[in-house]
């Protein structure tokens, strides 16, 4: 189930003019590094989030081949209870009964948070427990990168499908990704995060970003192999709008197992996958809308 994070409202953001022969990289850049800090000074007001409070979250992923806006209309809404203790959803996922399911079906389950993995009843807790400094944060992100991405069966999964490796920035940015994709976060650990990747000198700023079902905001993006890797963000409210991957070149997967080389999926320039986040918000009870 997709779960995504809350806007933070009332502090518009306001990216000041470049300085005369700024290039248009370094603005680009300066203004990643306001629109963090209004982020931040936006969460630091917000009211903590109560664990009794539901998550209400409107998602639409991509299906395979090239992206097009506006190509998909079957978004996904779910409610998630603060405290990551009860799930609900329509039975036919857009009306009709509204189904609570509580934590139990997820027992023993693992899911992820920057990179480590916590039980399904963990997560509130150990999301609880980050700091909420970029600096900080990062560090712990690093940490688990380097304890959990590097044992052999996963240098291996990655190795065999023409992935990445999952190692230093990138490693950082993928667990960030990853983490944004299916993690709920408070409104502080989410500037947090924003402040991470304005930092970051492999991650760059994207003034104007549109997304599949047309909404607009900005971006930050890093370069890996034959991906863009794109994390959105809405400026006036610093809501993560979703993520987009897409191929800058055409590419065709190849990979070695017992030195047989064997060749996969094609993929053309501009293909890749995506998630939106439509709408979020937090509510009082399972079944509102914000």
């Amino acid at each position: 189930a997709a779960a995504t994070v809350i806007a933070i409202q009332n502090v518009p953001a306001r990216p000041a003019a470049a300085r005369p022969g700024a290039s248009a990289r370094n603005s680009a850049e300066a203004a990643g590094l306001r629109l963090a800090s209004y982020a931040s000074r936006a969460a630091a007001s917000e009211p903590p989030w109560q664990p009794s409070q539901w998550i209400y979250s409107d998602v639409l992923n991509s299906a395979p081949g090239p992206m097009k806006p506006g190509g998909r209309s079957d978004s996904v809404i779910t409610w998630t209870r603060v405290d990551q203790h009860q799930f609900a959803y329509y039975q036919d996922f857009t009306h009709g009964k509204l189904v609570i399911e509580n934590e139990v079906p997820f027992l023993g389950q693992k899911t992820g948070a920057f990179g480590r993995p916590v039980t399904e009843g963990d997560l509130y807790s150990y999301l609880q427990s980050l700091p909420t400094t970029p600096a900080a944060l990062r560090a712990v992100i690093a940490r688990n990168v380097q304890t959990y991405d590097q044992k052999p069966g996963m240098k291996k999964v990655n190795a065999l499908f023409g992935n990445p490796a999952i190692t230093g920035n990138y490693g950082v940015w993928y667990e960030i990704q990853m983490t944004l994709d299916g993690t709920i976060l408070p409104p502080k650990l989410l500037a947090a995060v924003y402040g991470i990747l304005a930092t970051d000198p492999a991650v760059h700023f994207d003034k104007s970003v549109t997304d599949n079902v047309g909404q607009t905001g900005v971006g930050f993006y890093t370069l890996e192999g034959v991906w863009k890797y794109e994390i959105m963000i809405n400026p006036s409210t610093y809501a993560y709008m979703g993520v987009n991957a897409v191929a800058v070149r055409s590419w065709t997967r190849h990979w070695t197992v017992d030195g047989v080389t064997h060749t996969g999926v094609h993929i053309r320039k501009g293909e890749g996958g995506w998630t939106d986040v439509v709408a979020s918000g937090i509510v009082q009870h399972p079944g509102q809308k914000p």
